[in-house]
């Protein structure tokens, strides 16, 4: 009997052991500093995309089509100036099919995006963009958050916050897509990377 519960608790802190490292591998630092966020969503999809802002530009908006799910996604950027000020918005490509109805959601003025909720199921039904104050001298997030932006609804399961982490400030949205945005995962880096 002692043999069979120690060889249990061993299972027991083997899988424990494996789940937290299916977990870390999830959120990693990447190349240079990059913080990942865990991949959220389903395992579908046809196709890898990356929405990022590039470099020295920072994610202060999506543009997104949905109906009860995400649809569309692409990111909407701002340089920044050698200031350190926020400039003019651009927005890149997009991943996803072509359905739903159109939307944009902007950070207010001079914010940035630090943080993202996601609610998902086996696609991605929503993503929650927190809005933080932009340090122009430090060229980092303030610890102030304004408010958020919302592309898509709330269905399946919601996931996070998952936040930047020393004042870096989002910089891409990664993941799956086919007709719909399968996963997704937020990205942060330094603004000049």
């Amino acid at each position: 009997m002692r043999v069979r519960r120690q060889t249990a608790a061993s299972m027991m802190t083997m899988l424990g052991c494996i789940s937290l490292s299916a977990f870390l591998a999830q959120v990693e630092l990447g190349v240079a500093g990059e913080w990942r966020s865990p991949l959220v969503g389903g395992g579908g999809g046809t196709r890898e995309y990356s929405l990022d802002c590039g470099n020295t530009s920072v994610l202060t908006g999506l543009n997104y089509k949905s109906g009860i799910n995400l649809d569309n996604l692409s990111a909407i950027c701002r340089r920044i100036n050698s200031d350190g000020t926020l400039g003019p918005a651009f927005t890149g490509t997009s991943a996803g099919g072509t359905g739903g109805f159109a939307g944009t959601a902007n950070c207010q003025a001079g914010k940035v995006a630090g943080s993202m909720t996601v609610w998902a199921g086996g696609i991605v039904n929503g993503i929650w963009l927190q809005c933080y104050g932009w340090n122009p001298s430090t060229r980092k997030l303030t610890t102030q958050t304004t408010g958020g932006l919302m592309a898509g609804g709330q269905g399946g399961f919601k996931q996070g916050p998952f936040a930047c982490p020393d004042g870096k400030p989002g910089k891409a949205l990664r993941g799956r897509s086919g007709i719909y945005i399968d996963s997704v995962r937020f990205v942060c880096d330094d603004w000049h990377r």
